[in-house]
C-alpha cells in the first residue's frame, strides 16, 4: 500500500478509502478480448481471471464493505455482447461474495448498462458523493452543488501510464495521477484491465477534461510503487 493522503491509499490498481471502508476501481472493459478476436487479433482469454485474482488480492488486504466500479465495466458502446453478459455477471457475482455492496458508476462505454445492473439489483449512478469525495468516471464535467462542496475528485477514463527509460529499453507502466482540478485535489485511477497499458500524458493528449496541468505520478512497477513529481 502507498498513502496518497490521510485515509486514502493505493492498493494494486485500486484506491482504498480507509475511513469509508470503500475500494474504488475503474475501467475493467470486460468483453474487449472478443472485440480483438473478431478483428483477427488472437488473445488468450485469461484477462478475466487476472482481474478476478487482483480483486481478491485487494479485498483480502482491505476487507471493504463497498466496492465502487468507477465507469467502463464493459467495453462495447451500443450493445451488450454475449461475451460481455457472461463476463460482467461472472465478475459481479464473484465480487458479491466478498463485499456487502457494489456500486456501478456509468462511464462512456456504459451507455447500455441498466440491464446488467437491474439483473443483479445493483446501484447505478452517473456520479457518487462520499463525504468530501466526488466520484465520477471523468469523461464529462459536472457542475453541481455536490462537486462544488467536495474537496477531492476521483476519476478513471484516462488510463494513465508513464514511460520509463533505463537507457537500454523503454517500458510503459500504469500509474495513478494526483494533481489539481481548479482548487480541488484530483486523483486519476489507472485502468484495471491488464490489456490497457494506458496513456502517458507527457507525450499524448489527455482524454479527460479534468486532466490539466502538472501531476504527481504513482507508478506501479513489479509490485512496487515509485513516485515521480
Amino acid at each position: 500500500m502507498k498513502q496518497i493522503q490521510a485515509g486514502v491509499q493505493i492498493v494494486g490498481h485500486a484506491l482504498w478509502l480507509e475511513k469509508h471502508n470503500t475500494v474504488v476501481i475503474a475501467d475493467l472493459h470486460l468483453g474487449i478480448e472478443q472485440m480483438f478476436i473478431e478483428r483477427g487479433v488472437f488473445l488468450p482469454k485469461s484477462q478475466k481471471n487476472r482481474i478476478k485474482e487482483e480483486i481478491k488480492h485487494i479485498i483480502d488486504q482491505t476487507h471493504p464493505e463497498t466496492l465502487i466500479i468507477n465507469g467502463d465495466l464493459k467495453h462495447e458502446f451500443g450493445k451488450i455482447s454475449r461475451q460481455e453478459w457472461k463476463d460482467t455477471l461472472e465478475i459481479l457475482d464473484y465480487i458479491v461474495g466478498m463485499v456487502k455492496k457494489i456500486v456501478l458508476v456509468k462511464g462512456n462505454h456504459d451507455t447500455i448498462l441498466e440491464p446488467i445492473s437491474k439483473k443483479r439489483g445493483l446501484d447505478l449512478c452517473t456520479h457518487l458523493v462520499i463525504d468530501e469525495f466526488f466520484i465520477c468516471h471523468g469523461n464529462k464535467l459536472f457542475d453541481n452543488a455536490a462537486l462544488k462542496k467536495s474537496k477531492t475528485i476521483i476519476i478513471g477514463h484516462e488510463h494513465p501510464a508513464m514511460i520509463l527509460d533505463d537507457g537500454i529499453r523503454m517500458e510503459k507502466f500504469k500509474c495513478f495521477l494526483v494533481g489539481k482540478y481548479k482548487r480541488k485535489k484530483l486523483i486519476v485511477l489507472p485502468s484495471f484491465n491488464p490489456l490497457f497499458e494506458g496513456t502517458d500524458i507527457e507525450y499524448e493528449s489527455a482524454l479527460s477534461p479534468y486532466v490539466k496541468g502538472k501531476f504527481k505520478k504513482y507508478v506501479i512497477a513489479k509490485k512496487e510503487i515509485y513516485i515521480f513529481e
